[in-house]
């Protein structure tokens, strides 16, 4: 069992040559850096040997990203399109390429919709290859920081996907 203070750090043990000596036992002036009482010297968090312990990081958001919208496509048609399904507020970004002088962003066909849980991200994944229209909509499951970037800026580049080995290059006819 580890050692830990209740503002989440712990403590490795000390070896066993210094394992009977207690902080009022050493001799000397302590390290710097080393904390010797309750009431004064750095805050627990500069405790030596004191290792930060940060909880894993829990989603707040379950996006997907779907490609093949129509180029007209606004939010209502997205929401139309996962009925039902909850969205969150401020959940549907839709993708534009970089604006060209004097004329204003194109559609790229692409949105990134976030869900309030997986399971609901689960059974909106299940709409993969429905009609939106005529057209056939692809889903992917997309990462939380992959829609906040996106939300942030809807004309960056599509995701990069790494291709396993062999190919995907031009090829001589």
């Amino acid at each position: 069992m580890v050692p830990t203070d209740y503002q989440g750090y712990y403590y490795p043990q000390p070896p066993p040559s210094m394992a009977h000596m207690g902080p009022g036992m050493m001799m000397g002036a302590p390290p710097p850096g080393m904390h010797m009482g309750p009431s004064s010297g750095p805050p627990p968090a500069m405790h030596l040997g004191a290792v930060p312990q940060h909880p894993p990081h829990q989603p707040t958001c379950f996006p997907v990203r779907m490609r093949g919208l129509p180029f007209d496509a606004g939010e209502n048609e997205v929401i139309d399109f996962f009925y039902p399904l909850d969205i969150m507020p401020g959940g549907i970004v839709i993708r534009f390429h970089p604006a060209q002088p004097g004329a204003p962003p194109r559609p790229k066909g692409e949105a990134y919709v976030a869900f309030p849980s997986a399971e609901v991200r689960a059974m909106a994944m299940e709409r993969n290859k429905q009609l939106m229209r005529s057209r056939y909509i692809e889903l992917f499951e997309a990462s939380e920081p992959e829609f906040v970037a996106h939300a942030q800026n809807p004309q960056l580049g599509p995701p990069v996907t790494p291709r396993g080995p062999g190919g995907g290059g031009m090829r001589p006819y």
